[in-house]
């Protein structure tokens, strides 16, 4: 299984033509990560499954347009993500998407509300991930500027676990940024999560049942794992 680890695979028409061209008769399986403009295009979304692309990463990130505003996601507003959710699942690629909580117009309720919308669209995998501001980031700078920094530098900082919340949000206080997006994983990797999603599981194919299956047992026991832990432990 090849994983192409570039955030922008599509950007120039003329290799991405060249590279699926090139991968299709190596018959080899492959992921990649996926634009919402790339998903509007059946054609190429056919072009991929062909080519043995099984699953895609796709940033949908929140759910609410002023939050897509504030982080400048303009291809995701103008996005319809029923039509591109069910663009790639009749193309037969698996989805596994991103979601980011802790943006302005977030409240305690918005974790839930995306992983239910995951678990209903039957993804494979997700990720619900507390907003992290960066250092030389804009948002980072912002939130510094507003006294909102709840650590100095919370990547050096020895008080600071994984699944912290590093910042005050506007819409919940940061234990119930940081206990939703908590919750909301554990829901989504919960056995009744798994199982009703895996009803949009290609069943003709065993590799796509056995990879929901790993990926969703190694996701299930990484993020329990990880939760609380200290970072480089």
């Amino acid at each position: 299984m090849i994983f192409f680890a570039d955030d922008n695979l599509f950007s120039v028409p003329a290799q991405i033509d060249e590279l699926l061209t090139a991968l299709e008769p190596l018959r080899r399986r492959w992921a990649c990560q996926i634009s919402i403009d790339a998903a509007r295009d059946v054609n190429l979304l056919r072009r991929l499954k062909r080519s043995g692309c099984k699953i895609v990463i796709i940033g949908f990130e929140s759910l609410n347009a002023e939050n897509l505003r504030q982080m400048n996601k303009s291809a995701n507003l103008a996005a319809d993500y029923e039509k591109i959710i069910g663009n790639i699942s009749r193309a037969g690629i698996m989805i596994y998407g991103a979601f980011v909580i802790g943006y302005d117009a977030d409240t305690p309720e918005t974790a839930f509300e995306l992983a239910e919308f995951a678990k209903r669209h039957r993804f494979a995998i997700a990720n619900f991930n507390p907003l992290i501001p960066t250092p030389g980031t804009k948002l980072y700078a912002r939130l510094e500027q507003e006294g909102r920094l709840l650590y100095k530098k919370w990547w050096n900082d020895a008080e600071y676990r994984y699944g912290d919340t590093v910042f005050r949000p506007k819409g919940m206080t940061p234990e119930q940024l940081a206990e939703s997006c908590r919750r909301a994983r554990y829901s989504f990797y919960s056995f009744r999560g798994a199982a009703a999603r895996f009803r949009g599981v290609n069943i003709r194919s065993w590799f796509n049942i056995w990879t929901f299956l790993l990926l969703n047992i190694i996701s299930g026991i990484s993020i329990r794992q990880k939760q609380g832990r200290r970072l480089g432990k």
